[in-house]
C-alpha cells in the first residue's frame, strides 16, 4: 500500500543542519590542503571551508541537534517500509558541470537511513527523473529488498 504521509515541519531546517556540519567538517578536512596551496582549490571550495571556520563553535550543538532529528525519523518511519519522495526538484542535469539540486537528498544524508533512487521518467531534455524510497535505519537489505519489487511491479528501471 502506498499512503499519503506529510513529514514534520521541522524536517524543511533539515538541509541546513546538513550544511553546518558538513561545512565544519570539509573545513577540517580541506584547511591543510588550503594552507600548503589555495590557489589549487576551487573559490567555491575556499568560501566552504571559511563558513565551515564561523560554524565550527556551533558544532557540537549541531551534532546534538542532528541525533535528536535522527530520533524523531526513526519514530516517523517506524510503520512504514519506506518513504517514497522526489530524488531532485526535476529531471537530471545535461552535461557533467552539476549533479543537480539536491533538495530531497541532503537531509537524508544527515538522518542516516538508507536510500535508493529509481528512474521513475524522463523530463523534457530526455533526462532521467527520480523517484527516491528511504527506508528505516539500520535495514538496508529490507530497502534492497523493496527496491527490487518496486523496480519490477512498479514498472521502474533498475539499470
Amino acid at each position: 500500500d502506498i499512503v499519503p504521509v506529510k513529514l514534520p515541519a521541522s524536517y524543511g531546517t533539515l538541509n541546513a543542519l546538513h550544511r553546518r556540519i558538513v561545512s565544519v567538517e570539509a573545513s577540517r578536512a580541506f584547511t591543510p590542503y588550503e594552507k600548503r596551496d589555495a590557489s589549487k582549490l576551487s573559490p567555491l571550495l575556499r568560501e566552504f571551508i571559511a563558513l565551515g571556520r564561523a560554524n565550527e563553535a556551533g558544532y557540537a550543538g549541531a551534532q546534538a541537534e542532528a541525533d535528536v532529528a535522527r530520533r524523531i525519523y526513526d519514530a516517523d518511519i517506524e510503520h512504514f517500509d519506506a518513504f517514497v519522495l522526489p530524488a531532485a526538484l526535476g529531471e537530471a542535469p545535461l552535461g557533467l558541470g552539476s549533479t543537480g539540486e539536491a533538495t530531497y537528498s541532503l537531509f537524508l544524508s544527515l538522518l542516516g537511513p538508507p536510500c535508493a533512487t529509481l528512474p521513475a521518467a524522463s523530463g523534457p531534455d530526455g533526462m532521467p527523473i527520480g523517484v527516491q524510497l528511504a527506508g528505516a535505519r539500520g535495514r538496508d537489505e529490507e530497502l534492497l529488498e523493496l527496491v527490487g519489487w518496486a523496480a519490477e511491479n512498479l514498472g521502474l528501471a533498475t539499470d
